[in-house]
């Protein structure tokens, strides 16, 4: 008896250590990812500050990937890693070829549907802006979103590699097409009236990203055999609709603050877009890592009946996703100001007023930061149950919220309501979510979650702290990010007796 507990002591030490080690790879991929787009819009920054060629060009950049979240995003991962999970090495493949299939029709049979309504894209994504710019906005936007189905291809790839616990390559993909878009922009004029360049090297990097993912499961790929064509069931089509309306629908709550913005000033679609690019950094790395890693290790977990490791897991996953997102949103509430200005105020493009403005935003919109960590965690609990409509139900609920409360706004609105929408409807998301999470598994220890969430207090009350050292602005935004680290590792030794690593 002895053996078998010390045996099943080591097996979870392993997995432990297996999904932290696959967090840190995913972690460094995702974070190199984040971290171009983030010099992207510097770049963007420096070179229009705050301008209508700036907001042009934002939504260029942007709007491929806000109709790829809506149409596929984690829908994809949610219908496909629980059936790549309990399938035969060949047969995996078979579904992989033929998913891409399916995908990539549906995927071009969405962009004509959307290229071939005159203005129809500039009315979604940009309603507000000046009719004087549609036209040219509408040119660009039907050429720029042949990146999707290149996108969609990539993303059944992805789907496919974290089913078999391979995360690295699929993790670099947003640095692999960032590097690209930088390229593009580097070569573009001030000028705005031909941004040919910029798409063809968007694209170009949207090939390469999709094909250095087919390398890596290039050995696989040779032992396909017979195409399956039962593979294709129903319950992936109804996972994967739920999951467009969940997951997708989640991402696209900057791509609702950035178009209402477009009522506003000009200008005011980048400045919601710069100080939300800072709380989409670490909302994309910091809190998501986890979940993505574990959605195949839960599925796992399930499909061997193993319910206590299931919750073990949810449990760390949980603990982790928030005091991580407090951490970084203790720092960042004590001293939005040097985020801000050492990111984007050094070019003098920006004005001051702008600075500020985009200070308060931040603010505000960090504190969505746990609550997006709830909506993460419960939602890879969902979908490992191969549960996609339970999700589906509480993000059109939250996201039917945030567009209400801007059209009601509309004519009287300003940045600070839009983004204040935003912390709103992720905030009462996210709690219906851990409701209904708690209501079924019976997780949530408030002792954990306590703990978990004082990690901000600790970050917050140290950074105030720093702020009276007066420090250059650089030393002071390195000072803050290694109080989030030391933070973070000292609960890891505050934690060891709770968590196995």
């Amino acid at each position: 008896l002895q053996i078998i507990v010390n045996y099943s002591k080591n097996n979870h030490k392993t997995m432990i250590k297996k999904i932290a080690l696959s967090g840190f790879v995913l972690f460094f991929g995702l974070m190199l990812g984040r971290i171009l787009g983030l010099v992207r819009d510097i770049y963007l920054a420096s070179k229009f500050g705050t301008s209508i060629e700036s907001d042009i060009l934002i939504i260029i950049l942007t709007v491929p990937d806000a109709i790829f979240s809506l149409i596929a995003s984690g829908a994809i991962s949610a219908s496909l890693i629980p059936e790549f999970k309990k399938l035969s090495r060949e047969d995996g493949v078979s579904l992989l070829l033929i998913s891409s299939l399916l995908f990539f029709i549906f995927s071009i049979l969405i962009i004509l549907t959307l290229n071939s309504q005159d203005g129809l894209l500039v009315k979604i994504f940009s309603p507000g802006i000046s009719l004087k710019y549609s036209p040219l906005l509408q040119e660009y936007l039907s050429k720029v979103n042949w990146l999707i189905p290149l996108t969609i291809l990539a993303g059944v790839s992805t789907a496919f590699l974290h089913s078999k616990d391979k995360f690295f390559i699929s993790s670099i993909g947003s640095a692999i097409i960032n590097i690209f878009i930088l390229i593009g922009l580097f070569l573009t004029a001030k000028n705005i009236q031909n941004l040919n360049i910029l798409i063809a090297f968007i694209l170009i990097g949207g090939s390469i990203r999709w094909i250095s993912q087919l390398w890596i499961i290039r050995k696989d790929l040779l032992l396909i055999g017979k195409i399956k064509l039962q593979l294709i069931n129903k319950y992936i089509f109804h996972r994967y609709f739920y999951a467009v309306l969940s997951g997708g629908l989640l991402i696209l709550y900057p791509v609702v603050a950035r178009s209402f913005a477009s009522f506003s000033d000009e200008g005011s679609i980048s400045i919601v877009n710069y100080s939300l690019k800072l709380v989409e950094v670490p909302a994309n790395v910091a809190v998501t890592v986890l979940s993505i890693v574990i959605l195949p290790k839960l599925s796992q977990m399930l499909i061997e009946n193993k319910r206590d490791k299931f919750r073990e897991i949810i449990q760390f996953n949980l603990f982790w996703s928030l005091a991580v997102s407090s951490a970084i949103a203790g720092a960042v509430i004590a001293q939005s100001n040097i985020f801000i200005e050492s990111i984007f105020g050094l070019s003098g493009t920006i004005t001051e007023q702008n600075i500020e403005i985009m200070s308060a935003l931040l603010m505000i919109g960090i504190l969505s930061l746990p609550f997006q960590a709830l909506i993460a965690v419960s939602t890879s609990i969902f979908h490992s149950e191969k549960n996609t409509k339970t999700p589906m139900i509480i993000n059109i609920s939250g996201f039917t919220l945030l567009i209400l409360l801007n059209l009601i706004n509309v004519h009287d609105t300003n940045v600070y309501k839009i983004v204040s929408f935003v912390l709103i409807s992720y905030a009462i998301t996210g709690l219906i979510f851990i409701i209904k999470i708690e209501r079924k598994h019976n997780i949530v220890n408030m002792k954990f979650i306590t703990l978990a969430m004082s990690a901000g207090g600790f970050s917050y009350v140290a950074s105030i702290l720093l702020s009276y050292a007066n420090l250059s602005l650089y030393m002071n935004l390195i000072l803050l990010i290694s109080i989030v680290l030391i933070v973070l590792s000292i609960f890891v030794s505050i934690t060891k007796k709770y968590f196995v690593y």
